[in-house]
Parts: C-alpha cells; structure tokens; sequence
C-alpha cells in the first residue's frame, strides 16, 4: 500500500470526499463550534484551533512533536519535514479520528520574498508565513523555535538552504535547513463536523 506521502507526489487522491456533517450526539460538540484560539485535544495531543478556512477548521498543535531538519534544500515540495507531516503524522492523526475527517489543503510556496510561487495540495504540512501572520493572534511564543513551509528566496543560490521559521519569541526568523534541531508543529484543516470527546 502507497503512503499518503507518496500518492501526493504523484496527484493521486486518497479516498471519497468527506461524509456530510453529522448531528451532535450525546452533549458531544462538533469541531466547528469551537472559537478560534480553543485548545481540542485529538489524537493525544493538543491542538489550537485557528478558524475556519477551506470548508474546514484549520488547527495547528499547539507543541512542537517533532525536532528534525528541514531537508537538504528550502524546496518544501521534497522535504523531509512534508514527508514527516504526510506520513507518520497523517497515519497517526487518520488513525485517531479518521481520515475522512482530515481535508486536504493548498499550501503557498512562494518564498518570503516574493520569488518563486505555486502550490501543492497536502492534508497535513507546516504552516506557510502568511498563514503564521494571519493566525498570530492565536499562536503564543513557545519558548523554542519552529519551521514553517515558507522558504525566504527561491532564485538565489545563496538562499537555496533558508528556511523561514518561527523563533522562540515568536518573531519570524530564518534558519539553515539542513539544522537538525528545528521544530516541527503540524497544521491541517479538519472536518467541522468532528465530534470531540
């Protein structure tokens, strides 16, 4: 069985479209119910919930659960990071709740910068600077720093391994990609009709 990692590589879709929203059942909320900056706990870890985006509540975790590099260049497309985020991330996560209820997702590659540009669909990544900026309201400084999708220049040579991250005070930063220590805070977007515990 292809991972999910590797039917996005290659344009392929991973199952039907999700199932229509179910009523709530037995005082359970639905996710989309749920204001942006609320904590939900799915999977075993926390997630903060940022607001709705694509038909869906997009949320990132409110840890880091991964410290790994980047990759050997800043190119998302074929990082270590986006195979991290698409594989055993999504496993766990589509175990947990399922995979109907994880909506893929366009992520920005357009370097920092401006350069560059494109997207490529994903159902979990990092999240992009703009994203950060957008949501920064409800991501609070962690104490540590973090990758995003967004690398600062996609036509200079010099740039080819710069990252842009996000620094432990919170202040959009950048760093090597090839930096072992970077943190690794998955986002998504999920089916409003989830129903929490």
């Amino acid at each position: 069985m292809d991972n999910v990692y590797d039917l996005l590589m290659r344009g392929e879709s991973i199952g039907d479209a999700p199932p229509e929203p179910e009523e709530e059942k037995l005082g359970r909320k639905a996710l989309g119910r749920k204001s942006p900056g609320d904590v939900v706990r799915l999977a075993g870890k926390d997630f903060i919930v940022l607001g709705r985006e694509d038909g869906g509540v997009a949320v990132i975790t409110k840890e880091v659960v991964e410290y790994m590099e980047f990759g050997r260049t800043a190119d998302y497309t074929n990082s270590a990071v986006r195979r991290y985020c698409n594989d055993t991330f999504y496993r766990m996560l589509a175990g947990a709740i399922g995979a109907d209820n994880i909506l893929s997702h366009a992520v920005d590659l357009i370097a920092d910068d401006g350069t560059g540009g494109g997207f490529i669909d994903d159902f979990v990544s990092l999240i992009t600077t703009e994203r950060y900026r957008r949501y920064r309201k409800y991501l609070p400084a962690l104490g540590k720093w973090w990758w995003t999708a967004t690398r600062v220049n996609a036509d200079m040579e010099d740039y080819a391994r710069s990252v842009c991250c996000v620094s432990s005070d919170g202040v959009l930063g950048w760093n090597r990609s090839d930096r072992d220590c970077g943190g690794v805070r998955p986002f998504c977007i999920l089916n409003p009709a989830l129903l929490l515990d």
